[in-house]
């Protein structure tokens, strides 16, 4: 069994760094322990009904509930940082370690793969553990895992059915301002008028089309601000927010695994974009296929997102 030890970032983060660990359990038949999914558990249908986050998914052996997540996280965390499973069950326990964004841990390595031949538990602790080409080739198993309790989809429902009602052509747009504000120095934070510009720029790039925009943020928006603008607001929930941004036809908004994981799960075109001078382009919109053979062949490692 692989054992994820590590509370990293919020959720956008947490369901990226769990979706590779799930392919690479599809692909080679290795069972899969999250201790550092709990606050988020709740969430899903497959995890709620799991006191360890297992992939694959068994009902729960004891209650459960958040604080028995909690506790068992923190029993676990001791035991990674002392490399205490390695001496309590020698070379039947190993702890591997991945904190460095430059330089990312391939779980499909043969090396990896060869070191855990004859491992009884693994635990691994850090953020950046990928396993690109088993995540494209298993995504229908991994979103199954992911699917929103149904009080989540029906409201994901009702908020698309609404939005849709007055256009032809659906974006979302992902405003994150909250701690974009102060992260990397506010690099990627924008001014809701940055983001007015961006929409009024997609828009003219679908010509006649009627564009509606499906607005998803942290922050409180006043709809005055996209007065020539299309607007429908999300449901303001995180995993509903990020569920209708999946829903829609186009996606906008700053670097993030929160809009790249809508991106991933509802196969929705996506522009990143980094400035408030940057132009949109049809070509621009990438899928998540897209982004992962543009990371493969492209970039030595891909760009480290903000903890979502």
């Amino acid at each position: 069994m692989i054992v994820l030890t590590s509370k990293y970032g919020q959720l956008g983060n947490r369901l990226q760094l769990f979706a590779h660990f799930i392919a690479f359990s599809i692909e080679n038949d290795r069972p899969v322990l999250n201790a550092a999914f709990g606050e988020y558990s709740h969430l899903f249908e497959s995890t709620s009904k799991d006191l360890l986050c297992r992939y694959p998914a068994r009902g729960p052996a004891l209650p459960a509930g958040r604080g028995a997540r909690e506790l068992i996280h923190r029993i676990l965390q001791p035991m990674v940082r002392n490399r205490r499973v390695e001496r309590i069950l020698g070379k039947r326990g190993l702890v591997i370690s991945s904190t460095d964004p430059e330089r990312e841990f391939r779980l499909d390595d043969p090396s990896f793969l060869a070191s855990i031949e004859n491992r009884w538990v693994v635990l691994a602790e850090g953020y950046y553990f990928v396993d690109y080409h088993n995540l494209l080739k298993h995504a229908h198993r991994v979103k199954q895992h992911f699917l929103p309790r149904e009080t989540h989809v029906k409201n994901v429902e009702k908020t698309i059915d609404r939005a849709r009602q007055s256009c032809d052509l659906l974006v979302g747009v992902h405003i994150r301002q909250g701690d974009y504000r102060n992260y990397l120095g506010g690099k990627y934070f924008f001014s809701v008028g940055d983001y007015v510009s961006a929409m009024q720029k997609v828009r003219d790039l679908f010509g006649t089309r009627r564009t509606g925009f499906l607005l998803c943020s942290d922050s409180q928006l006043e709809r005055k601000e996209f007065s020539d603008l299309e607007v429908t607001t999300g449901p303001g929930h995180i995993i509903e927010d990020m569920y209708s941004l999946a829903r829609c036809d186009y996606i906008i908004g700053p670097p993030s695994t929160y809009s790249r994981w809508a991106c991933f799960y509802g196969d929705v075109p996506t522009w990143h974009f980094c400035g408030a001078d940057q132009e949109p382009s049809l070509n621009g919109f990438m899928l998540y296929k897209d982004m992962v053979e543009w990371h493969i062949g492209n970039a030595p490692q891909y760009p480290a997102l903000p903890a979502d």
